[in-house]
C-alpha cells in the first residue's frame, strides 16, 4: 500500500516538474529567437523548386542583412532523405526513422560580414538519380528536405528546413 502511495507522489512530482519546466523552456526559446534576429537581421531561405524530379538540381538561397558587423563560422545546405515507418501492431505504436541520404554543401567558411549590407549565399544540390520518390502512406513515408544552416561563433545557431516532393 505504502509503495503505491510513494510511486504516486513521485509521479505527481515528475508531472509538476514538467509543467513548471515548459514555461521556462518556452521563454528560453523565445529569447534565443530574438537574439538571433538581432544578430542576423531578417533571414530568408528559398528553394528554386519544391517538386523536383530524380536527378534534378535544386538551388537553395539564404539572404540576410545583419544590422551590425557579424562573424560567421559557416553556411551550409544539406539535402536529406528520410524513411519513417510506424509499427501499429505493438501495444504502443512506435515510429522508426532512417536517414538514407544526407548530402551537404558548404557555401562559405569562416568570414566576416559588414553590418547593413545585404548578402546572398546559394548552393546547388542534386537529387540522386536513383532516389526513391516521396511517398506518404498510412504507416510509411519517404520524405525529402533541404536544411540551411548558419553557424555562428556562439549559440544559438540559425537553421531552417524546407520539404521537397521528389517526383519519379
Amino acid at each position: 500500500m505504502l509503495g503505491g502511495i510513494v510511486e504516486g507522489v513521485w509521479d505527481l512530482a515528475a508531472v509538476g516538474a514538467a509543467v513548471m519546466a515548459y514555461p521556462i523552456f518556452s521563454l528560453y526559446k523565445d529569447a534565443s529567437k530574438r537574439a538571433l534576429r538581432r544578430r542576423l537581421g531578417e533571414v530568408a531561405f528559398e528553394l528554386s523548386e519544391r517538386a523536383p524530379r530524380r536527378g534534378a538540381f535544386v538551388e537553395g538561397v539564404v539572404r540576410l542583412a545583419p544590422a551590425r558587423d557579424l562573424e560567421l563560422v559557416g553556411i551550409s545546405f544539406t539535402l536529406l532523405g528520410e524513411e519513417q515507418a510506424v509499427d501499429h501492431l505493438s501495444d504502443a505504436a512506435r515510429t522508426y526513422r532512417h536517414t538514407f541520404h544526407k548530402g551537404s554543401v558548404s557555401v562559405v567558411d569562416a568570414t566576416f560580414l559588414k553590418g547593413g549590407e545585404p548578402k546572398e549565399f546559394a548552393a546547388q544540390l542534386q537529387i540522386p538519380r536513383d532516389a526513391p520518390p516521396s511517398f506518404h502512406g498510412t504507416s510509411n513515408r519517404i520524405s525529402w528536405s533541404v536544411r540551411a544552416r548558419i553557424d555562428l561563433p556562439q549559440p544559438p545557431k540559425w537553421h531552417q528546413e524546407v520539404g521537397l516532393t521528389v517526383r519519379p
